[in-house]
């Protein structure tokens, strides 16, 4: 026999074995649950030991006699309500029993109002009654401060989108001057283009409208003055026409005649002309005027016909 040969048996002997003892333990699972030893849920359930109750009567009351004090009942307000109704059906129902420390704190509370009132205590509150707050002073300046802040940085970052939109606009009003521009200098280089190469109708409509304008202008500029000319003729000229006419002989037309003979002196007339001509020291000095008045006479005389060979 050779040593293969033994440690196959050594390892079937073992197994042979776990499952003897397997089965012996199942068997004692088995024993133990219909003994009632053993649950369904727990397997390896371990009963614990309860703790034995503590009921110290006596000292209890000893206690509560102690902490006794002999106050009014003004000052404790305690009221005793009888609660005989609580059975062990209510102990186990939480529902029910909420239910029961309702009944009994409205009943406490019935009987404690009437005392009351008995004792002329006022019992509701004013309708100006402020009730002191559950939070400090402090704390309630810190909750100010924190939404103080909180409302400042809303407003901050309020502020920061609207510049924000503001730049975007005027990027925006910026770009469309700039392209309405380009649009402008593009349109003048394809007419100027277009002038060059001989379609310049664009151009010659705005300089005709440009001509006719200035023409516009510088007519209505000379009618102007052709109004104004008319009106500052001379009251003096208008006279004289009126007088001695524009037709007919002009030689003596002048001379001593029945209206001039009738004329009374008058500022500008020729009686207050004659009426300044004295003899003597001043005939000098008039003759002088006649020459210098002969002189321009010719000189306008020669103007004219030197005007006249030109034309």
């Amino acid at each position: 026999m050779s040593a293969t040969d033994g440690n196959v048996d050594a390892k079937i002997l073992s197994a042979i074995v776990s499952e003897e003892e397997d089965s012996d333990s199942d068997r004692e699972l088995q024993i133990a649950f219909e003994e009632g030893l053993l649950k369904i849920d727990k397997l390896n359930y371990v009963t614990e030991k309860k703790r034995p109750i503590i009921n110290k009567k006596a000292e209890l009351e000893n206690k509560v006699k102690e902490l006794t004090k002999n106050l009014t009942w003004i000052e404790t307000l305690d009221v005793a309500v009888n609660s005989d109704h609580i059975g062990e059906k209510v102990l186990n129902d939480d529902f029910e029993r909420e239910i029961i420390f309702y009944k009994q704190a409205e009943k406490a509370v019935q009987i404690a109002v009437l005392r009351l009132r008995e004792m002329n205590v006022r019992i509701f509150r004013p309708t100006d009654y402020y009730a002191e707050m559950v939070k400090s002073d402090q704390h309630m300046q810190k909750i100010r401060q924190r939404m103080a802040e909180v409302e400042e940085s809303k407003q901050k970052l309020e502020a920061i989108r609207r510049i924000r939109e503001e730049k975007k606009f005027a990027a925006k009003v910026q770009k469309k001057v700039m392209e309405r521009k380009q649009n402008e200098k593009k349109i003048l280089a394809e007419a100027v283009k277009k002038h060059r190469k001989g379609v310049k109708s664009h151009l010659d409509a705005i300089l005709n409208n440009a001509n006719t304008t200035r023409d516009t202008g510088v007519e209505a500029k000379r009618s102007e003055k052709g109004r104004m000319r008319g009106k500052s003729k001379k009251f003096r000229r208008l006279a004289r026409d009126k007088k001695f006419g524009f037709g007919g002989q002009k030689k003596r037309s002048k001379k001593n005649d029945k209206n001039s003979f009738e004329e009374i002196a008058t500022p500008g007339s020729v009686a207050r002309k004659l009426k300044g001509h004295h003899f003597g020291g001043n005939l000098l000095k008039n003759s002088a005027k006649q020459r210098k008045k002969d002189n321009c006479f010719l000189s306008n005389i020669g103007k004219r016909v030197l005007r006249m060979s030109f034309i």
